[in-house]
């Protein structure tokens, strides 16, 4: 199947959920999160604002932020580049050119170190994801070994369809809710 008629397939699958199913996986998927050693044994974790029915992740935020840990959010720099902007306990954001909400840019507040990113997921094969299509999260990542990558993803997302490239970067793990 081609690349393009699946990340369509799968993004109207997940734009089916209701939002109390939507609410229920990322309630799991948030205490899952905290429970677990890597989010205990990092200070800065990189999440991103959800839309179009992603895992919820402002639970995850809201938690983090209470923790004392560093929380950093995408920020579009260009049409392949992007960076993560440490944000505080009532953030200001606003609409990308894509419509997802993102920091304002700081240069000030850019955080680069070794931390845990929760990254989303259109779908997924092993550790490889299917993204938007724009190579954001693979050019951020590509020589950011510094950072565990833990991909989100609800169960229907995982593919058997190998439609990856030599510049998709494979994460760390992968989780389903």
């Amino acid at each position: 199947m081609e690349l393009e008629t699946l990340r369509k397939q799968l993004l109207s699958k997940r734009t089916s959920l209701t939002a109390e199913q939507v609410k229920e996986k990322s309630l799991l998927m948030t205490e899952d999160v905290i429970s677990s050693p890597l989010y205990q044994e990092n200070d800065i974790i990189y999440l991103y604002i959800p839309s179009n029915n992603e895992l919820d992740t402002n639970y995850l935020i809201t938690k983090a932020l209470q923790d004392g840990k560093t929380v950093a959010l995408p920020y579009v720099m260009s049409s392949f580049d992007m960076v993560f902007i440490k944000i505080n306990d009532e953030p200001s954001l606003k609409k990308n050119r894509y419509g997802i909400l993102e920091p304002y840019y700081n240069p000030k507040n850019v955080i680069d170190g070794k931390g845990l990113m929760i990254v989303p997921i259109v779908g997924f094969k092993g550790l490889k994801r299917v993204g938007f299509g724009h190579q954001y999260y693979n050019n951020y990542l590509l020589n950011r070994n510094h950072i565990y990558t833990l991909g989100v993803a609800y169960d229907f997302q995982e593919i058997k369809e190998d439609v990856f490239t030599e510049h998709d970067v494979p994460l760390s793990e992968i989780r389903t809710y």
